[in-house]
């Protein structure tokens, strides 16, 4: 009996080590745990690579838009570039014709060649004398311009018909940027500021001009015709124009054709005349009217329908000028993400200037973006001691793609310069752009100054003299947000 029991409990116990063994050991869980995690970081890792691509690719595409929009733009508005110049009286009548009237102090152009964005010769001319009529009985003749162009000289008295033109002398350089120009409302004349402060002295500034005209480099001077005299008007031609977005849509209480009255509820001080319209659409939304505002007062909006908004517009149609005919009113605030402005080299009097156009994303248009530092350009392309007027940008041979850049470490001074891989530094004194590929060891430059030598992916153009002289420093800005730059 008892040889039975054991032999039954031996092949039990036979029997029950044989069976599959159920579930997974405590190693080989850790082991997955640690095979899923290493493929779910890899995985995580690759959204924030994707959205700066996704972001990158965005403003790529914005900017090849806008870059389109501005060539020809330009091409077939080339009196955006009109040069600053001329006296404070001088009237800009645009690209001269035959037998037109002019008087003294009238400018203008030669015409164009073909495909040109500037005339030859690239002179504004000056009316500056009328020839004396014949001596009576004659009747004086009127002061017309000839039935032909004349041959225009570069010095001296050109006559034509009973007129006679002076070449006016032009900036070498200047910015066209009617945006910067008149952000705050005042007249920011010179491209480049020194803790908010303009450059000094006045006749080393780049002018900035408002898209077009000859205007005198003095604030008291009146805007000629034919320019951007605000921020607004400057904003259809120097932005994106499908940069509206959605501030609020309501039911609005009242409609006529040239005001919207909004419910009392409706919160509106944010609104203004500035950035902002109203869209008004019938009650099936297939039908929709989009006007500028030109005031507004408690819940009223008056919309801009006398001729001054850019373009002008009109009262609201017959189809949308009452509440019965209106389902929703829809405020809108412009945001102009992408904008641009042009910078103008000119080399010498009888070279075509470089148009050089740039395309910014969110731009602050404050001091600090256009901060001017002090930098070396590559003096002497590396073969001499380069500039030793300032010493903090003193340079032992830099390489023809180096600049050296100081600035001050107290930031109420001067703030920090803006150097990324990738961005754009400007030659403030030769205005020429260039792209930063690599920035060196920053380094202390003597008592409260820091300076850095960056890379970029030319050679500089144009050297900063050795002069040694401190007025001859060479002038370097960094715009943040620039997305694309080219020449035209």
């Amino acid at each position: 009996m008892r040889n039975r029991l054991h032999t039954k409990h031996v092949q039990t116990g036979a029997t029950l080590s044989a069976r599959p063994r159920e579930g997974a050991t405590l190693v080989e869980v850790l082991m997955s745990l640690l095979i899923f995690s290493v493929g779910i970081v890899s995985v995580f890792t690759l959204f924030p690579v994707s959205l700066l691509s996704s972001i990158q690719a965005t403003k790529l595409t914005n900017s090849k838009i806008l870059s389109d929009n501005v060539v020809e733009l330009i091409r077939t508005n080339p009196g955006y570039l009109r040069p600053p110049g001329g006296a404070a009286g001088d009237v800009w009548k645009g690209i001269w014709e035959p037998n037109t009237e002019y008087v003294i102090g009238d400018l203008v152009w030669p015409s164009f060649d073909s495909g040109s964005l500037f005339p030859t010769p690239n002179y504004a001319y000056r009316c500056t004398n009328v020839i004396p009529p014949m001596p009576p009985p004659m009747p004086p003749p009127p002061p017309t311009s000839g039935s032909i162009e004349p041959a225009w000289r570069r010095s001296g008295t050109t006559n034509d018909g009973n007129l006679q033109w002076t070449p006016v002398t032009a900036n070498s350089h200047y910015v066209v940027d009617p945006l910067g120009r008149f952000i705050d409302g005042t007249a920011r004349e010179s491209f480049g500021f020194n803790s908010a402060a303009e450059l000094n002295p006045a006749t080393s500034r780049i002018v900035r001009t408002a898209g077009g005209g000859f205007t005198k480099y003095v604030p008291a001077a009146a805007p000629p015709i034919e320019e951007f005299t605000t921020y607004n008007q400057a904003l259809q031609a120097f932005s994106q124009p499908d940069s509206w977005s959605v501030v609020f849509e309501e039911i609005p209480a009242s409609v006529s054709a040239t005001t919207v009255t909004l419910p009392p509820g409706v919160e509106i001080g944010a609104v203004s005349a500035t950035n902002h319209r109203v869209v008004v659409t019938s009650p099936d939304g297939k039908i929709a009217a989009v006007r500028p505002i030109l005031s507004l007062s408690g819940q009223t909006i008056t919309l801009d329908t006398l001729g001054t908004s850019t373009p002008p517009s009109s009262p609201l149609p017959g189809n949308l000028n009452s509440t019965s005919e209106v389902g929703k009113v829809r405020v809108e605030a412009f945001n102009p993400r992408y904008s641009y402005f042009l910078t103008v080299r000119r080399p010498g009097p009888y070279e075509k200037p470089t148009v050089t156009a740039v395309v910014v994303f969110n731009r602050s248009y404050s001091f600090d973006d256009e901060e001017v530092y002090d930098a070396n350009f590559a003096a002497n392309d590396g073969m001499g001691t380069g500039f030793s007027g300032v010493t903090e940008v003193t340079a032992g041979p830099l390489s023809p793609d180096t600049i050296r850049v100081s600035w001050d470490t107290d930031t109420s001074v001067e703030a920090k310069p803006l150097i990324r891989e990738g961005n754009y530094v400007f030659d403030a004194r030769n205005v020429l752009w260039y792209q930063i590929i690599d920035i060196g060891t920053e380094q202390s430059a003597g008592a409260g100054k820091r300076r850095v030598d960056i890379t970029v992916k030319e050679s500089i153009e144009v050297s900063t003299p050795a002069t040694g002289n401190a007025s001859d420093v060479g002038r370097a800005i960094f715009l943040p947000g620039i997305v694309k730059v080219f020449e035209l």
